[in-house]
């Protein structure tokens, strides 16, 4: 008797401290990006994230072509910040992802005041944690290449809903599409 009241009460505090480790690695709220506050120069910050962009397939070339958008765009006034799509499990920018990103990142240069959330999105497919960590990266993968275009860095954080919030409530890959998504919501 001893014996079994001993195991329940070891499984009752391997249940709670599981319960809790998964608590926190479902764990979701607002992030500012830090991580290139520890660079000295900003010569040595874009060498990073030159780095981290060329992991992500992307080139000088479609980077400098996509400055230049910035800087034809900046002229513009009065446009919206546009969504981004991306295939299923990746978190890589597509061309037309990277043209829409020139467009915001043109907003965001032209109005400095203005500070960005931008919610990184998932299909329903894969377990919640997997979800919430590919929104993550898919916030975290549009928020650096804003950041090499040019947007301050202070404007943007990232948030990851997984698959909570879907654009398209349907069940087959148009809808899948749709919530596969980085979505800005301006502050």
């Amino acid at each position: 008797m001893v014996r079994v009241r001993k195991s329940l009460w070891v499984l009752s505090i391997v249940v709670f401290v599981f319960s809790l480790l998964s608590f926190s690695a479902c764990r979701r709220g607002v992030v500012k990006d830090d991580e290139l506050d520890d660079f000295a120069t900003q010569e040595e910050m874009r060498e990073e994230a030159m780095k981290r962009l060329d992991e992500e397939g992307i080139t000088e070339e479609e980077l400098e072509a996509a400055r230049r958008k910035v800087a034809e765009l900046s002229a513009q006034e009065g446009m919206n910040l546009a969504n981004v799509y991306f295939d299923f499990d990746d978190f890589s920018l597509s061309q037309e992802a990277k043209a829409v990103l020139a467009q915001n990142a043109a907003w965001l240069i032209n109005n400095p005041q203005r500070e960005v959330i931008i919610e990184g999105h998932c299909d329903e497919r894969g377990t919640g944690e997997y979800n919430i960590a590919l929104g993550e990266r898919r916030a975290t993968s549009t928020k650096r290449y804003l950041s090499v275009l040019g947007v301050n860095k202070a404007q943007l954080s990232t948030i990851s809903f997984g698959e909570e919030r879907p654009a398209n409530t349907g069940h087959n890959e148009s809808a899948w599409a749709q919530n596969r998504r980085a979505e800005f919501v301006i502050q």
